[in-house]
């Protein structure tokens, strides 16, 4: 009886470290969220949106610079690689034969409240890249 109990406790807590995956679609307006794993459709590509650094102007609030809210996104398929967008200068960036567009990262700053990396919201498209170009 220990045994079984044992072997159900291990079963269950290897569950739990395991990252929930979610399936990326090309070519389509997607939301993504920070710290989670994405596989494409195909296998082909996989990554994670590792942090958020967001130094934009809050609503409601004068500034001198627009700022900006740069994602860092690290990949494991096709390559091992990192790439940063940007919404002020690098909305696309590439990795192996897909392309990354960055279209909103979301909420917008409220003074003077500070936004948890586990709040924000990452919209954007994934395109797969011909062979040729």
């Amino acid at each position: 009886m220990i045994f079984f109990f044992s072997l159900g406790i291990f079963h269950f807590s290897g569950c739990e470290d395991q990252m929930i995956t979610d399936a990326v679609t090309y070519e389509k307006e997607l939301i993504f969220r920070i710290k989670k794993t994405y596989y494409s459709k195909d296998n082909r590509l996989k990554f994670i949106i590792n942090e958020v650094r967001d130094s934009r102007c809050p609503k409601d609030v004068w500034c001198v610079w627009q700022g900006e809210a740069v994602v860092q996104i690290i990949s494991g398929l096709p390559e091992m690689d990192t790439i940063r967008l940007s919404t002020y200068d690098n909305l696309l960036d590439s990795i192996g034969d897909f392309s990354f567009k960055l279209l909103e990262v979301s909420p917008w700053p409220v003074y003077p409240d500070t936004i948890k990396q586990e709040d924000y919201k990452i919209k954007m498209t994934i395109k797969k890249l011909d062979e040729g170009q």
